[in-house]
């Protein structure tokens, strides 16, 4: 296996009325908080790169564990659809090391032009989703690989109190 980590944000479904959501707003309408997240995938290749979508699908993604923030409600994002829609795509989300090293600086806009389009992706392929359900927007820059040691913070500039959350590797 080759661990990684991974920048990225999850957000809690609200509704059922998600499924039937074909903008950004549509799909913010109906979600309940948002998590600052950090998933630690395991790859079973060196390379990414190399990965295909059959042997994405067939390894979960390589999902083994992530660690999760504090919720963020969506109203704190703003106080119109507009200004929370435009809080996501213009965030900058940055990983640190616990030097202070900056590993990777990405916006928002980075997953599919905005983090939310990557919700519609899943309802075009099919996905459906119950209230509670959590859904990983996807990577926010190159996947990092942990060293012994290390401490990595992913922030969320320009969110409300610039939220982070942190994992430490032993």
């Amino acid at each position: 296996m080759h661990p990684r980590i991974e920048a990225d944000l999850l957000v809690e479904v609200g509704d059922r009325a998600i499924n039937q959501a074909r903008t950004e707003a549509e799909v913010l309408a109906h979600l309940a908080v948002l998590y600052p997240f950090i998933e630690l995938p395991d790859l079973v290749v060196a390379d990414p790169d190399r990965l295909t979508r059959a042997l994405i699908l067939a390894i979960n993604v390589g999902t083994r564990y992530g660690v999760l923030g504090a919720p963020l409600p969506v109203e704190s994002l703003g106080t119109t659809p507009e200004d929370q829609l435009n809080a996501l795509a213009e965030m900058q989300v940055e990983a640190r090391d616990q030097t202070g090293r900056m590993l990777l600086s990405a916006p928002g806009r980075t997953i599919l032009g905005h983090p939310l389009r990557s919700v519609l992706w899943l309802l075009a392929q099919g996905e459906r989703f119950q209230p509670g359900d959590l859904i990983s927007l996807g990577a926010f820059g190159p996947l990092l690989t942990p060293k012994t040691g290390m401490t990595v913070t992913v922030s969320y500039r320009g969110l409300p109190g610039d939220p982070a959350v942190s994992v430490g590797f032993e």
